[in-house]
Parts: C-alpha cells; sequence; structure tokens
C-alpha cells in the first residue's frame, strides 16, 4: 500500500544465471514491438554485472532498488518452474500480482503437482502460484 503499483509495465523476474529462452525471448519482443515498457530483475549476481551494460533497465534482486522494483509492479513475468525457491527470499501470490509463467516444457507431459511422485512427497507451500501459465 505504501509503494503505488505500476499496472503498465512488465517485470521480468530472472531467476537463473542466463537471460535466455522464453523469458528473454519475449522481453526482446516487447522491446523491438514497443508495446508496453519492461524491467528486469535478476538473482545472479554475475548476470548482473553482464546485463547492467546491456539492457536499459535491470536491477539486482539484492539490493534496496531491486525490492522496491519488485514491490511497485504488478504484472510479473516468470519462466522458472514451479518452486519457490527458486524466487526466495521474494514473494510471489497471484493475490498480490499477476504473475505469468512462460513454460519451457511442452503441455504433453505432467507438470508440477500433477506428477505423482512430487505429489506425495511435497507440500503446497513449495509450489510456486501462478496468475497464468503458457507453454511453447
Amino acid at each position: 500500500m505504501l509503494i503505488p503499483k505500476d499496472k503498465e509495465t512488465l517485470f521480468f523476474f530472472c531467476t537463473g544465471n542466463n537471460f535466455i529462452d522464453n523469458l528473454r525471448s519475449f522481453y526482446d519482443y516487447i522491446i523491438k514491438t514497443k508495446k508496453e515498457k519492461a524491467v528486469v530483475l535478476v538473482r545472479d549476481k554475475s548476470l548482473y554485472k553482464r546485463l547492467k551494460n546491456e539492457l536499459p533497465t535491470v536491477y539486482s534482486a539484492y539490493t534496496l532498488t531491486g525490492i522496491v522494483q519488485f514491490l511497485r509492479h504488478q504484472k510479473v513475468i516468470i519462466d522458472n518452474g514451479d518452486a519457490r525457491l527458486f524466487f526466495f527470499p521474494y514473494y510471489l501470490h497471484p493475490k498480490f500480482q499477476s504473475i505469468i509463467n512462460l513454460w519451457h516444457g511442452i503441455p504433453l507431459k505432467k507438470l508440477g503437482k500433477a506428477i505423482d511422485k512430487r505429489r506425495e512427497d511435497s507440500f503446497d507451500i513449495q509450489f510456486q502460484c501462478y496468475s497464468y501459465f503458457t507453454v511453447c
């Protein structure tokens, strides 16, 4: 409530050590077409160092500025799996933000809690929730 939400800009949350695949392709499309503004938050420190000279708006997840950017954006784009651990210490929940998961797989296989072994051995709290889910 203290930080007003930006409902127009897309917030790309990069949790891996490379900014590639669906996340990068969608980011490049948004920048090229100028349909919306885009901001990137990066967890990996070495990736942040590489991207800060390449991208106009990239932030490190381990800075106060990165935390503020996370709190102020409504539309969060992710592509890294279904585990909340990927985003720790950040808390993503569809109640507070629109979370769009750009999954890398094909929809013919089982994912997340649909996998019997994972459903039996896991707690609900371990799985990342999202508002929208898309696959190639």
